[in-house]
């Protein structure tokens, strides 16, 4: 199949292409920097931005599932999300290809599920930046596209070998799993072969 990783230069998202090449899939990216990624006949790389609809309609022309795994290394006030969402609806409006996005439990409601440490700090450190990925889940569920929001916790570099799975059902006082970034990508690319959550938000773990 044909996936388009958005955001695919660095982190879940170039660990996502190495995923998705490695199982046979024609991967294209687009991203602001090329110079990470790997070259291969399978891969076409579109240098550009995510929140550039012509950008986005350009990468997304063939796809058969969209990943979205976008990251900012600026802690202050974005917009970067929620204007990403923007263009993902224009450039993705009347289409039926899953759009498997990337955003991080501590958003929209999910926030009330955390431990009052991990709240604490999120609101501390992330909530700017969280604000405005909860502004992307709302444009994104208001449409009729179809939408998969997964909402990992911390994420690590040690991998798990294992089964990747969503948790859909969140309750005061529950674990919040840790996941590595490569189980991450593995799991975003389960997804596009599998659909498992279709227009559901979903909490991603791994079962040994």
């Amino acid at each position: 199949m044909n996936i388009t990783v958005i955001g695919a230069s660095a982190g879940v998202g170039l660990e996502a292409v190495h995923v998705a090449l490695a199982r046979g899939h024609r991967v294209t990216t687009l991203s602001r920097s090329i110079d990470a990624l790997p070259v291969g006949e399978n891969l076409t790389a579109v240098q550009g931005t995510a929140t550039s609809v012509a950008d986005v309609r350009q990468a997304t022309v063939d796809a058969d599932a969209v990943l979205v795994t976008l990251g900012t290394k600026k802690l202050g006030a974005t917009t970067l999300f929620s204007d990403t969402a923007s263009a993902l609806v224009e450039a993705m409006a009347g289409r039926k290809e899953p759009m498997i996005v990337v955003t991080g439990f501590g958003t929209g409601d999910s926030a009330q599920f955390q431990n009052p440490v991990a709240r604490t700090f999120m609101k501390a450190l992330l909530g700017r930046m969280y604000a405005d990925k909860s502004r992307m889940e709302d444009i994104l569920t208001a449409t009729s596209l179809q939408w998969e929001i997964v909402r990992p916790g911390t994420l690590s570099n040690t991998s798990t070998v294992g089964t990747t799975t969503g948790i859909t059902s969140f309750h005061k006082g529950m674990k919040v799993p840790r996941i590595s970034r490569k189980n991450l990508a593995a799991f975003l690319v389960d997804e596009a072969e599998e659909r498992r959550y279709p227009r559901q938000i979903v909490l991603p773990t791994v079962h040994p």
